[in-house]
């Protein structure tokens, strides 16, 4: 194998088939204790699964994780890929050339 060359071993990254909860539901994966929560962009889909180990890193930085979520919210949609849009939006918003910049990086 090359420099430049990874090898990657996908045996760890087996999932589960989740169901479409509408609550939280206890579960399991693998003799392991998960949490699934409702797809909170469709609950017709499955939904999102989580083990204690990922859920107590969440609890540990829960105030970051919110600060994202509320970040990733406000942030303009890009329709369709249409760069031109988004920068014409912000344009007429206001925002200086360094402030759609920073939005434009932060995707």
């Amino acid at each position: 194998m090359g420099d430049n060359q990874v090898s990657f071993n996908t045996t760890h990254m087996r999932t589960a088939t989740t169901k479409a909860v509408s609550v939280p539901t206890e579960s399991s994966y693998e003799g392991h204790p998960t949490l699934v929560l409702p797809n909170p962009d469709d609950p017709t889909k499955p939904g999102i699964c989580f083990g204690a180990r990922k859920l107590r890193a969440v609890l540990a930085h829960l105030a970051e994780v919110k600060a994202f979520v509320a970040k990733a919210q406000a942030a303009p949609k890009v329709p369709n890929g249409d760069v031109n849009a988004v920068i014409a939006s912000l344009r007429s918003s206001g925002k200086s050339a360094e402030e759609i910049l920073a939005t434009l990086l932060s995707k």
